[in-house]
């Protein structure tokens, strides 16, 4: 039995397992807040937004430049990782690029929204990040799946001594862990911002609320 078999393909297994119950995992509650306070909130999610797009433009280059290498050696292992891991490379580029330039529109319209119209953004703006959140969960699912997915792959290649197979579902394997990592922090910050707007109160002010700088210290961490 090879290390692939023996190893791997359980690991990844695991790790899909822990996945699993994650997605059943559930944030707390924030308290009442101001129009400054949420929009505190949206700036702080906004900006991790961006930072993750380049992250994951970071991960894209670095899985094409890594594959790049695997495609150009001799075994098959190698060359069926590396052409896997070009095209989830250049497929993770493509989204994350298109995904930056869609924030800043966004952030300056949802601002606006904020400004103008408080009572009908907290309605169209808890719509919107509960369409988020529940696509966060396609997601992972989609993700835990094709983890599920390269692992079998991987699997039957070393069974079957195509090793072709056996680096086509490692890659996969390890790049569906990537994006499930990375998509879980995500899925905790929209959920984060959700129950800040959930609980605005549309023409409260911090006096009244009494809760403004212990608010802001409650959610400005990052997970």
């Amino acid at each position: 039995m090879s290390f692939a078999t023996r190893y791997v393909a359980p690991a990844l297994l695991g790790v899909g397992a822990f996945c699993v119950s994650a997605t059943f995992t559930t944030t707390g509650h924030a308290q009442s807040t101001d129009s400054v306070q949420t929009q505190a909130a949206m700036d702080d999610w906004y900006a991790d937004e961006r930072r993750d797009a380049y992250l994951f433009l970071g991960v894209g280059v670095a899985t094409i430049g890594g594959g790049t290498f695997l495609a150009t050696r001799d075994d098959d292992l190698a060359r069926g990782a590396g052409f896997t891991t070009i095209g989830l490379g250049v497929l993770t580029s493509l989204l994350a690029v298109t995904y930056n330039l869609a924030l800043d529109p966004k952030h300056d319209e949802l601002s606006d929204d904020l400004k103008r119209d408080p009572s009908g953004f907290k309605q169209r703006e808890t719509e919107r990040l509960r369409g988020i959140a529940d696509r966060f969960d396609l997601y992972r699912w989609a993700e835990i799946g094709a983890m599920f997915v390269g692992a079998g792959l991987a699997s039957y290649g070393t069974l079957s001594e195509k090793e072709a197979f056996t680096g086509a579902g490692m890659a996969l394997a390890g790049e569906a862990l990537v994006l499930i990592t990375l998509d879980y922090f995500a899925s905790r910050r929209v959920h984060r911002y959700l129950d800040v707007v959930e609980h605005f109160e549309p023409g409260a002010s911090s006096s009244s609320l009494g809760a403004g700088t212990g608010f802001m210290l409650q959610h400005q961490g990052v997970f």
